[in-house]
């Protein structure tokens, strides 16, 4: 997703709902000197890298997304939890963030 902020230049967001992914991501980033920011939302947590790096260096960012969407799914499935993805995010009033899956729903035959 490509996002624009007044002032500033285009960005490209990953979001990631598990922490030590987002870390990983951070990381892999770090290590090729790409910038980046790192923000949380109700949908999940959210790099942000600029959308003007060289195309070979977008396409391994790109690539290494993808790697960690795959281990995700894995993780889901080994958990058994695949169809627990969907969800919403919440703020109490202390501060304290959360999420909550939504329950599973059973597939419908057409």
């Amino acid at each position: 997703m490509i996002a624009s902020y007044p002032g500033l230049p285009d960005m490209i967001e990953y979001i990631f709902f598990e922490a030590t992914l987002r870390d990983k991501f951070l990381a892999y980033a770090a290590q090729r000197d790409v910038p980046c920011t790192a923000t949380e939302d109700h949908m999940g947590m959210v790099v942000a890298v600029p959308e003007d790096l060289p195309d070979a260096l977008a396409d391994e960012l790109e690539g290494y997304y993808e790697t960690l969407e795959q281990e995700q799914e894995g993780t889901r499935i080994a958990e058994g939890d695949l169809h627990r993805l969907a969800g919403f995010g919440f703020t109490c009033p202390t501060g304290k963030r959360g999420w909550r899956p939504f329950p599973p729903v059973s597939p419908v035959a057409c």
